[in-house]
């Protein structure tokens, strides 16, 4: 089989609700990279009969964003056929080493990384882009560094992706993490890096829906998701919570911070910090 690659440019305003429905309906994983004025997300279609209906649904579904009042700014869509030969490596170009927190460099599986000050913690996403960019898990990382101390012992990771917090939580010490995500090739790709990187031990990553898979709960919960599903999941998410637990929030896009927040003081969780980075916001709450 063929892939076929689309790439939306689209204004900052509309890229995560762009970002969620290619994630859900390309069933592959997206790449989003941010520039100066617009978001690009990339994914891939299988180059098969359905994907002219399947892009014609997705450029009409893109003309109604301005109905719900988002901004899409000048659309511009970019194909490029993939050959099945050239598909398991076509991707890699999106993934590069990056040193993230203080002390970890995030390298791909297929890249030799020689970092004696850091802790090297090789990541092949497989079929698992996420939904994202560096800067969200750049905060995450920052923020886990920041709160795990001794005491932390059990972590929950929501929407796991790769499992490249999980793997991150495991290497500061926690020795109980579960990590959940939705998505078939999320779980098989974060499985799989758990185990090239020794921590198997520490981590365990399943499949299912966090309203219907998890009743125990936890001192320490990290969810870097699009503010949407975040919105969706914040009240099961807060029953998940100790008290005094805490809640990091990333991946949500500036323009939403101000309501999430509201949210979460609704579900009775205190802000304890907020920082940014580019247009990227993360939230640190604690549960009184």
């Amino acid at each position: 089989m063929n892939w076929q690659e689309v790439r939306v440019e689209i204004a900052k305003e509309a890229a995560e609700a762009v970002a969620h429905y290619l994630q859900e309906n390309s069933k592959h994983g997206v790449v989003i990279k941010e520039n100066d004025e617009y978001m690009e997300i990339t994914a891939y279609y299988p180059a098969d009969d359905s994907f002219s209906e399947n892009l014609r649904d997705l450029k009409e579904w893109v003309k109604n964003l301005k109905k719900f009042g988002l901004e899409t700014g000048k659309v511009k869509y970019q194909l490029q056929l993939t050959a099945e030969e050239d598909w398991s490596t076509s991707w890699q170009s999106f993934f590069k080493s990056l040193y993230l927190g203080d002390r970890f460099l995030i390298c791909p599986g297929w890249e030799d990384c020689d970092d004696k000050e850091r802790i090297i913690i090789k990541i092949d996403p497989g079929m698992a882009f996420g939904v994202g960019s560096h800067e969200t898990t750049e905060l995450s990382i920052q923020l886990l560094e920041k709160y795990i101390g001794n005491k932390t012992v059990k972590m929950l990771d929501i929407g796991t992706g790769t499992g490249i917090l999980s793997i991150v939580a495991a290497y500061l010490g926690v020795n109980n993490i579960l990590g959940i995500d939705i998505d078939k090739a999320a779980v098989k790709a974060a499985r799989e890096n758990i185990v090239i990187n020794n921590v198997s031990d520490s981590v365990t990553v399943i499949q299912g829906d966090l309203t219907e898979s998890l009743s125990v709960k936890f001192p320490l919960i990290i969810a870097n998701l699009l503010p949407d599903i975040i919105e969706r999941l914040l009240k099961t998410v807060v029953s998940l919570m100790e008290k005094d637990g805490l809640l990091i929030l990333s991946g949500i896009i500036s323009n939403k911070e101000d309501k999430i927040i509201n949210l979460a003081r609704g579900e009775g969780l205190t802000v304890i910090e907020q920082c940014s980075l580019g247009e990227w916001v993360s939230l640190v709450l604690r549960k009184d």
